[in-house]
């Protein structure tokens, strides 16, 4: 209790309310009081043009951290315009505005100024005293169920439409115990072409109930609609003289009911005659991605491969999408079960599909113009040959390779599609026990291939004679006390978020580079060759040697080489000629 914590606020608060009770003529009974015996309560008679009005003010658990609540004594009263539900006042000093420097006594001269403003004398004008509030969207859905998104997009196809105009509308519409949310997928007017929503994600099918509505472009006036008098939207409707039968007959619709000032009304309606008015979500979106950076424009053009979609790699994708790559090939072969919770973006929705598919999904549904190819084998596997090189071929024709499987063979394949095709390769490791991770990238003509940067990596820790740590299973370790320690999903999460970092630095050719090295240790504890956690360790690497291609080979054998060639394209053009 603060005031047995805090005697010397509790003295504060006591000589502020006696100095006012003092001075303050309109202030006509104060009684100190504990509530439930752990609440500290005052007691006051408040007179206002010549009517007593009894308040009670609660002292927080917490106070001084918040403000004293002020409310009638008696339940059910209504005495001012500020007045919330639970009957407390909204006075000038609330969670907002409040600070320790102020005192109950502040709160109960906040009380008289309200009243003595709104009550004002009998036969008088009444007059609503100044408002501080500045609700959030937040606060003002708390506690509403029924939802509808309505975003710049559908607020600017419905002021487009002609007046009188009525259709069919689509919605998506996702069912939770909290709330109902509606989004618009389409509209087709009568007798006009369908819209469909820009920016809305096709994937939403998946995952919500389709529910078609009706809609009714009319003249009525916004206070029709939103009053608290209005019986029925079909009534409002047919005096318009639009055709509700459809409406009437259903069990369940959705009617959306555009005022002659273009607002938007969405109700929930049944054939006996009962609704109810969705709470309207403004989403006003001017620019497009206002909170990504300008240099991120341009990668919805960008196409990476990532290879291994565990709890790194499913990270990183998640992360590239929102940052507005467009365009994924995926490669993994593995499956997503309950233990991988711990640390990966799926959920238990996800339990028992590929891994793969369960980010391309959540990837689908960032943006509409997500594209996902996805591939389920093992890279360094027992696969067919064939296949193996085709999925090769198709991450060698990305912008970009993030090798995430943490296998050193995996590794030597990709980094040799990368050097050949000319392509820039990321990769990291996330080590065992949470003591951090290594990331690392490749740009042809700039960098060293990994294998190189890898065998310097190597060099530096022989020359602080101390072995890589090795790879465990689920991220697992012994430390020197002997007791096994693992990862966490914020240690995958921060090694990944750093290896994205340097992902988008290549794929926005930034110059010069965020990153001056190409290697980095990354520590996250005290541990192995890290100090401290944070401690970052940039790994030089040999310069990179310009290529020089000199062939072995004499002119007579070159030009036996290229005869050989020619000879077999003319081959192949017999034979395709000789079918057709």
């Amino acid at each position: 209790m603060w005031f047995l914590k805090n005697p010397e606020r509790l003295h504060k608060e006591r000589e502020a309310i006696t100095t006012l009770d003092s001075e303050a003529d309109w202030l006509l009974l104060v009684d100190w009081r504990l509530n439930d015996d752990t609440t500290l309560c005052l007691v006051a008679d408040i007179e206002v043009h010549g009517r007593c009005y009894s308040v009670i003010m609660l002292y927080p658990t917490n106070y001084p951290a918040s403000p004293p609540t002020v409310r009638p004594q008696e339940e059910d009263q209504i005495w001012s315009t500020h007045q919330y539900p639970s009957g407390e006042l909204c006075l000038e000093w609330g969670p907002d505005t409040w600070h320790e420097g102020i005192t109950g006594a502040d709160m109960l001269i906040s009380t008289h100024k309200l009243l003595e403003t709104e009550n004002v004398i009998e036969n008088s004008p009444p007059i609503v005293a100044p408002s501080r509030h500045s609700l959030t969207l937040g606060q003002e859905l708390r506690f509403k169920y029924l939802r509808f998104i309505a975003d710049t997009s559908v607020i600017s196809y419905i002021q487009s439409l002609p007046e009188k105009i009525a259709g069919t509308i689509q919605f998506h519409v996702m069912f939770s115990q909290e709330n109902l949310v509606a989004f618009i997928e389409s509209v087709s007017p009568h007798n006009i072409a369908k819209w469909c929503h820009p920016t809305l994600p096709p994937e939403l099918e998946k995952t919500t109930s389709q529910i078609e509505g009706h809609f009714f472009k009319t003249t009525l006036e916004a206070e029709v609609l939103i009053s608290q008098l209005l019986e029925s939207p079909f009534d409002v409707l047919e005096a318009q003289n639009y055709d509700v039968s459809k409406l009437r007959s259903s069990s369940t619709s959705l009617a959306l009911i555009i005022d002659a000032s273009a607002g938007i009304h969405l109700f929930l309606t049944s054939n006996e005659k009962e609704w109810s008015r969705f709470a309207q979500v403004d989403i006003n979106s001017k620019e497009k991605n206002p909170r990504l950076l300008p240099q991120f424009i341009n990668l919805n053009t960008k196409t990476v491969g990532i290879a291994g979609l565990g709890s790194a790699g499913s990270k990183i994708a998640i992360s590239l999408a929102r940052t507005g790559v467009r365009n994924f090939f995926l490669v993994d072969h593995d499956v997503f079960l309950q233990e991988n919770i711990c640390r990966h973006e799926l959920n238990w929705e996800d339990v028992g599909q590929h891994k793969v598919d369960g980010i391309a999904h959540q990837l689908k549904l960032i943006a509409p113009d997500v594209n996902v190819k996805c591939s389920r084998i093992k890279l360094s596997g027992q696969e067919a040959t064939a296949t193996v090189d085709s999925v090769l071929s198709q991450l060698g024709a990305c912008d970009l390779i993030i090798d995430a499987t943490a296998d050193p063979c995996t590794l030597n394949q990709l980094s040799t599609v990368a050097s050949q095709q000319l392509k820039p390769i990321v990769w990291l490791k996330v080590y065992p026990g949470g003591i951090g991770g290594i990331i690392a990238r490749f740009r042809p003509n700039e960098d060293p291939d990994p294998q190189i940067a890898r065998a310097a990596f190597h060099e530096y820790l022989e020359k602080l004679e101390l072995p890589e740590i090795q790879k465990t299973v689920d991220y697992t370790t012994v430390n020197n006390d002997g007791e096994t320690i693992v990862a966490s999903d914020a240690d995958v999460t921060l090694i990944a978020a750093n290896a994205t970092r340097m992902a988008l630095d290549i794929l926005i050719k930034r110059e010069p580079s965020d990153f001056p090295y190409s290697l980095y240790l990354i520590g996250l504890s005290r541990g192995w060759i890290f100090d401290q956690p944070f401690h970052t360790i940039p790994i030089n690497l040999p310069e990179v040697q310009p290529t020089i291609t000199v062939s072995e080979l004499s002119e007579d054998e070159a030009n036996e080489n290229r005869d050989f060639i020619e000879q077999l394209i003319l081959k192949q053009k017999n034979e395709n000629s000789s079918t057709n």
